[in-house]
């Protein structure tokens, strides 16, 4: 008899459970956040967060982008508190996994599946770096894209006495294409009509390209005021904010891996700096090597190409918050060129702040 009931009592307990995990949606919820990822005790603080936000359904918070920023924006304002009413050690770390998880969901859905096979898809007024044996690097920009060739402005020299030829030359050419990555074929100039006398040189098309680059951050375009900070000590780059000293500078584009900064003067390659500035209401303070430059003549102002040591988990939540718009950024600009200069306003920027 005892036996009968415990068996009448397991099959009640297995009905009931069947019966939740089709009714309810925590089962599910909880499956989707352990394939993200996620411990145990980070998906009951998410499902408190979704119970809070009174989600439809809670496991939209894994795959869609908007019901994540809302949760992200949930947790910032909420977060997890000691009993003393201090935010938890841990919090800053729980913050940064859902961070990494938004910016892994990023790049899966959208900025790193497009690529280049080929030159034919290269698209009109992309700058290109060609490289001529003897004669140096010339920068050019796509004209027009036909099924025999690339169509490119004529590069030209600052000494008009020693002409760039340019008559069925090989050549390699370099570009980076905005939103993906840097780019690598070999190929060659082809006569032309009147080659001499022609405003744009041909250059053949290649089915083998080469992806030189590839993000492994989000970056976005801005221009913002800043100031930098030469770096003179030896040890663990500082964070601290500095309200004194340092060069004005503005900010072209930033992600947590580096930044573009825009100074008066002329830039050197190799200068060790730090930056600071306020990403909305956060103050963001990071340090590296200037691994690139590009001046700009017209302006007499440099465009310095940052790669950032890597910044604590904090600072680094600081500026994904945001280059994905959560924080400060309501609306996120296309990420800016590095291979570009961009005309800015330089009236408020140090004069000669590098030589």
């Amino acid at each position: 008899m005892i036996w009968v009931s415990l068996l009448v009592f397991f099959v009640f307990l297995i009905a009931v459970i069947l019966a939740y995990a089709k009714f309810s949606p925590w089962p599910t919820f909880i499956v989707k956040g352990m394939e993200s990822g996620f411990s145990l005790g980070e998906i009951q603080t998410l499902q408190k967060t979704a119970k809070h936000l009174k989600l439809s359904d809670p496991s939209a918070l894994f795959w869609s982008e908007k019901v994540l920023d809302t949760c992200i924006r949930d947790l910032i304002k909420n977060p997890p508190l000691t009993p003393e009413g201090e935010e938890v050690p841990e919090f800053q770390e729980f913050l940064g996994k859902i961070l990494d998880f938004h910016k892994r969901a990023d790049f899966s859905l959208s900025r790193q599946k497009a690529g280049l096979s080929t030159s034919r898809s290269i698209g009109i007024g992309q700058p290109l770096k060609i490289t001529v044996p003897g004669q140096g690097l010339h920068e050019v920009v796509v004209l027009e894209n036909t099924k025999r060739c690339l169509h490119v402005t004529r590069p030209s020299t600052k000494s008009m006495e020693i002409p760039i030829d340019l008559s069925n030359q090989k050549i390699q050419v370099y570009f980076w294409r905005k939103e993906d990555a840097g780019y690598y074929f070999d190929s060659r100039t082809l006569a032309t009509t009147s080659q001499k006398d022609s405003g744009f040189v041909c250059i053949a098309h290649s089915d083998v390209l080469t992806r030189t680059q590839k993000r492994n951050s989000i970056r976005v375009g801005l221009q913002q005021q800043a100031r930098i900070f030469p770096i003179l000590e030896i040890g663990p780059p500082s964070e601290e904010w500095a309200d004194n000293g340092g060069l004005a500078c503005k900010i072209v584009d930033i992600s947590e891996s580096g930044a573009g900064i825009q100074v008066g003067g002329r830039g050197k390659i190799g200068m060790q700096i730090r930056l600071q500035t306020h990403l909305g209401p956060l103050p963001v303070v990071i340090s590296g090597t200037v691994k690139s430059v590009n001046y700009n003549e017209k302006s007499h102002s440099t465009i310095l190409h940052l790669q950032a040591l890597p910044p604590s988990r904090e600072m680094r939540n600081r500026i994904l918050l945001y280059t994905f718009g959560i924080v400060g950024n309501k609306k996120v600009t296309k990420p800016a060129n590095p291979e570009e200069t961009p005309e800015v306003d330089n009236r408020n920027i140090a004069p000669n702040a590098v030589e």
